[in-house]
Parts: C-alpha cells; sequence; structure tokens
C-alpha cells in the first residue's frame, strides 16, 4: 500500500497544525471500538506531532467526557450551539463592555491588547 498521496503524507508537507476528528468518529465514541481506537490514535498522533485536535460534531456529552479524558480541547457541534447566522454569532462572541474595559486597564503602555475591543 502506498502512502503518496494520502492524507498522512500532506500533514508533512502542508504543514499542518489541526487535526479535525470527523463527526462520524464522534458519534461512535464509546458504541464501537474501532472508532474509539481511531480516535485515541489520532489524538496521540496530534500530540506527539505538537498539533491541535478539532472534535466536529458533537451532539451530546457522551463523546465530550471521552474527548476530554483524551486531553481534546477543541470541539464543535449542537451540545455546545446550534449553528448560527453570523450576526448571532458575533453578538454572542463579542467581548461585553466591562470585558473591553478590563482589557483596556490591564494594557499598561497605553497600546491596544491581544484581545479584540
Amino acid at each position: 500500500m502506498s502512502t503518496a498521496h494520502s492524507g498522512l503524507s500532506y500533514m508533512l508537507k502542508l504543514g499542518v497544525d489541526i487535526i479535525k476528528i470527523d463527526k462520524m468518529f464522534v458519534d461512535a465514541i464509546g458504541t464501537d471500538r474501532n472508532s474509539t481506537t481511531i480516535v485515541e490514535t489520532f489524538v496521540d498522533l496530534a500530540r506527539n506531532m505538537r498539533m491541535d485536535v478539532v472534535a466536529e460534531g458533537v451532539e451530546n456529552f457522551e463523546p465530550v467526557m471521552h474527548l476530554r479524558t483524551l486531553g481534546v480541547r477543541l470541539a464543535r457541534g449542537y451540545v455546545f450551539a446550534p449553528p448560527l447566522p453570523g450576526s448571532s454569532f458575533l453578538q454572542r462572541t463579542r467581548p461585553s463592555v466591562s470585558e473591553r474595559r478590563h482589557w483596556l486597564r490591564r494594557n499598561e503602555k497605553g497600546r491596544p491588547c491581544d484581545r479584540p475591543v
């Protein structure tokens, strides 16, 4: 079996820094031994290559708990929020006035801080 055109070879060629775990594997965590093994292998691979991992399509808390025990810190799906129009997303993620004041106060040199204000 050749790996010349596999996704794994592109990880090296393209400088990938995040591995996404597909919803198909996330849904099967805890119910399908092979899928669980694949998820654990992705997480180990990411850790060994100093990459982040994002779990896609997380729809209930059981996979969240398993992913947390593996050290996965990033996930997306209905368990966190439904798909949103752009304006709703921005409203939910935009810092509040008090948060902006907090970050501005912490900036000692009067320059814009790292966090958006």
